[in-house]
């Protein structure tokens, strides 16, 4: 089931996270620029100490597994959840200032997640 949308403008492109429920899991997609694709996939969990780990797996030659790390890892230790999170996002002939502003909108869409889950925790997270 679908629990929000949220998307990030950005000067030249735009980020999209698309947040669904999977039992108490969530599943997360971010994508955007000019070729929305899936690049990485990455999957965080807590350890018996509550910290939150993370796996993943990308395409070669794909960096998308940087923010599909990131988000997961928000996410899980702010929910409490299991996340996964698939992520692609391409942008035609970057600088090395659009990648940084991809990373800028990526942190303001993990806050802005946050916020939208902030009153959906499951009653066992800690």
């Amino acid at each position: 089931m679908l629990l929000f949308e949220v998307t990030e403008l950005c000067t030249s492109f735009s980020l999209t996270v698309s947040c669904l429920s999977s039992g108490e899991a969530l599943f997360v997609l971010i994508n955007g620029g000019d070729i929305p694709h899936i690049g990485s996939v990455s999957l965080a969990w807590h350890d018996q100490t509550g910290c939150s780990m993370v796996s993943g797996a990308s395409v070669p030659d794909h960096l998308d597994s940087e923010i599909s790390d990131m988000l997961a890892k928000a996410l899980s230790s702010h929910t409490g959840r299991n996340v996964a999170v698939a992520c692609g996002i391409h942008i035609n002939r970057a600088t090395h200032a659009m990648i940084d502003e991809v990373r800028q909108a990526s942190q303001v869409l993990i806050e802005r997640c946050k916020t939208n889950l902030s009153c959906k925790k499951p009653t066992n997270a800690s």
